[in-house]
């Protein structure tokens, strides 16, 4: 995508992009960490947060965050190992942010330019302020992955892309559905179309109907859903979701 869409979507959602991805830089030779200050011309200016951007069409999460550290972070040095990380998503515009620790062999100097005002090479847990919202919820997410990192590299064992946050992959599954199962609204039902839920409960809906003689009488399954960002539980048409198995990968 050019920048013209990107911007697009950015009038959009908010967002930068579609799609981003992007990643803090781990330097194994010290165990410190590089941060960018970014500058007051960018979205979110003024805060520390992680060298990234928009992921372009068609480019695999993980090579657009490899492609920011070498482009926007200058890194000219050997092997980039990138595991992954949180991955933020915002519900209501479906803009997907991945995150991945990028891990180096040596500090190094980073660029400078129109987007990036300063740097840091810092410790774990000695983070500058004020933090960028979407690097204070990669330390929040996956602060704990990103300290078994640094566990490893400062006990010189080999470290590789498993150390980071499981990815949830899903399934469909045609069987029935249960309480606790995890399942899919269809994309076309109203305002919560293509949201996931879990199933905490089930009703029975009684709709009636004017005929010419008499009113007939229905009744409709429902489903009783908890989804991400909606405080309130919804109910939705057991026709309307799809049950979804997970499945842990890497």
């Amino acid at each position: 995508m050019s920048d013209y869409e990107h911007g697009q979507a950015l009038r959009k959602t908010g967002f930068w992009g579609k799609q981003g991805a992007g990643a803090i830089i781990l330097a194994k030779s010290t165990g410190k960490f590089l941060i960018p200050f970014r500058s007051s011309y960018v979205e979110q200016p003024n805060t520390w947060g992680v060298w990234g951007g928009a992921i372009d069409s068609g480019e695999d999460p993980k090579e657009a965050a490899k492609r920011e550290v070498q482009e926007e972070a200058g890194y000219r040095g050997g092997d980039i190992l990138m595991i992954p990380l949180y991955i933020f998503h915002d519900q209501k515009s479906g803009f997907k942010y991945y995150n991945f620790l990028a891990v180096v062999d040596d500090e190094f100097t980073p660029n400078l330019n129109w987007e990036t005002e300063n740097f840091k090479w810092v410790e774990f847990g000695q983070w500058p302020t004020p933090l960028h919202f979407g690097l204070k919820a990669l330390l929040q997410h996956s602060g704990a992955a990103i300290q078994k990192v640094i566990e490893k590299v400062r006990g010189s064992e080999t470290v590789n892309e498993s150390d980071g946050e499981p990815k949830i992959i899903l399934r469909e599954n045609s069987g029935e559905i249960k309480k606790g199962d995890f399942v899919k609204i269809d994309d076309d039902y109203g305002p919560y179309g293509g949201n996931q839920g879990k199933v905490i409960d089930f009703v029975k809906m009684i709709r009636g109907s004017q005929g010419m003689r008499r009113q007939r009488m229905s009744v409709m399954p429902q489903v009783v859903l908890r989804i991400s960002g909606v405080e309130d539980a919804i109910q939705v048409p057991l026709s309307k979701v799809t049950k979804f198995d997970w499945n842990i990968g890497w």
